[in-house]
């Protein structure tokens, strides 16, 4: 509940029905008139306390943002050398949205993976999903990337790989942010830093995921959010999996690169209307 128009938040751990423990932060907005709950799904690396701040943006919605089990609050509450697989992801995404209910959701990047399959097997009853920066395979850069990666974690110099990542999928960061950056990923725990090799080799190995049979079964309005100057998911990526949506969309953002309204104020506030555009557009309170 909001108090005299201040923002409110409250956290609780979430036992998922595969029998993960899962930190959830629910966030209130005084500006949401509490219609407007959107549930927000983490990239590969990223926690709920780094997607709070970048979408804090969105202020017209209340939030909910979890971690998922090897990341964040909810590393505490799960075995670190239990792996994590896609169905897992997905598993996990359906329980919080059943608890919560969201009406709306946005996914950044590898959280696109769980939020589309969770769509085409009904168990995401929201009504707008929103997906950034996601593709369906790993283009040549993005193998590159995480060979040179990989062998730099193997090496055990996180501190080279944090650089790596800013000088590829952050290249567009503005300076404060690259340090901001290198700082969360080289000062990365062993059990995590064991839950993003595994991530790594699961990523190479997939390649890419198979999801032409499932997109038409995708019922919710999507639209898909990529940045023109990432070639690491690239927007004709994003375009193709928008076709075989029945009420998919793709928007390519000018002069953004991967991580899109982090990279400046200025496209965060365009990030932001295009998102807030979609989810208001034909829609009623």
């Amino acid at each position: 509940m909001n108090v005299a128009g201040m923002e409110s938040s409250s956290r609780n751990v979430l036992r998922t029905s595969n029998g993960f423990n899962i930190q959830v932060e629910a966030v209130s907005r005084p500006d949401s008139g509490g219609r407007r709950q959107l549930l927000l799904v983490n990239g590969a690396f990223a926690s709920m306390r780094t997607s709070r701040s970048v979408w804090g943006m969105l202020s017209r919605y209340d939030l909910v943002l979890y971690d998922l089990p090897h990341v964040g609050g909810s590393k505490p509450h799960n075995d670190p050398d239990r792996p994590i697989t896609v169905p897992d992801e997905v598993t996990i995404l359906a329980d919080v949205a059943a608890h919560y209910r969201p009406r709306y959701l946005v996914a950044m990047s590898w959280g696109g993976a769980a939020a589309l399959l969770a769509l085409a097997e009904r168990k995401l009853p929201v009504e707008k999903v929103v997906i950034c920066s996601f593709s369906d395979r790993l283009s040549d850069p993005m193998r590159r990337l995480l060979r040179s990666l990989r062998t730099r974690l193997v090496a055990g110099r996180w501190d080279m790989a944090a650089a790596l990542l800013n000088d590829t999928l952050g290249q567009y960061l503005h300076r404060a942010l690259k340090r901001s950056n290198h700082a969360h990923l080289s000062g990365f725990l062993e059990a995590e830093q064991a839950h993003i090799l595994r991530h790594i080799d699961q990523m190479l190995r997939v390649d890419r995921l198979v999801l032409d049979e499932v997109l038409p079964r995708v019922a919710t309005a999507t639209l898909f959010i990529n940045g023109a100057l990432d070639v690491y998911t690239p927007v004709s990526d994003a375009a193709r999996i928008a076709a075989q949506i029945p009420g998919g969309r793709a928007s390519v953002m000018a002069n953004m690169g991967h991580f899109l309204g982090v990279e400046s104020r200025s496209k965060r506030a365009l990030v932001s209307r295009a998102i807030e555009t979609f989810i208001e557009w034909n829609c009623l309170d």
